[in-house]
């Protein structure tokens, strides 16, 4: 019987050499083929992310007068972000020439694809000069497929999967926490609201 079994194995014809190489080829093209759909399909979907932009602004943004700090939210994708959630530090020049410290956690319901969403209030009447400049620290926001996305002033969004999502949590409490501890009383957080929005 093992006889029997070891001749029919010898016999066997497992194939020459360049037959090997042409079927892994193939098989070394499909795998790279389907990377490049994923990496571009992912970098499309990033792109959308980025088309989500927010800022702080004054209003009026020049003069002695007093001012309304506010964020500005604009989304210049196809796609509808929900959960949007910001968190900023600043330093805020007053027109007396006092600075101060600011830090907030705004949250939003939704942002809908080509809009621009109306102010959100952060402070009212302060005599501030100008705006600070890139106070936005971090922000996340799921769009319309469920993907979460973070993105870190001065780095590239980053999609949050199971493998990150622990630690990335961590590091926004560890943020959140700090932000808190370096602004004391001045920490503000806006009522979170669903979107409203103007066509643009």
């Amino acid at each position: 019987m093992n006889a029997e079994l070891n001749a029919l194995t010898f016999d066997m014809s497992w194939g020459d050499v360049p037959t090997w190489i042409a079927a892994l080829g193939t098989s070394g093209t499909l795998i790279t083929g389907m990377y490049i759909i994923l990496r571009d399909r992912l970098n499309n979907y990033r792109s959308q992310f980025d088309n989500l932009t927010i800022s702080v602004r004054l209003n009026p943004p020049t003069g002695t007068a007093e001012k309304d700090l506010y964020l500005m939210m604009t989304n210049n994708s196809w796609s509808v972000f929900s959960d949007v959630e910001i968190l900023s530090m600043a330093h805020l020049q007053l027109s007396s020439g006092k600075q101060i410290l600011i830090g907030f956690k705004s949250v939003r319901g939704s942002i809908m694809p080509r809009m621009i969403t109306t102010t959100v209030p952060i402070l009212r009447s302060v005599y501030a000069l100008h705006t600070p400049p890139r106070p936005v620290l971090t922000y996340r926001a799921t769009d319309h497929a469920g993907r979460t996305w973070f993105k870190e002033r001065g780095k590239q969004a980053r999609l949050i999967t199971w493998r990150n999502r622990f630690f990335l949590q961590r590091k926004l409490d560890r943020l959140e926490s700090n932000i808190r501890r370096a602004v004391g009383d001045h920490f503000i957080e806006p009522q979170p609201v669903t979107d409203t929005v103007t066509d643009i």
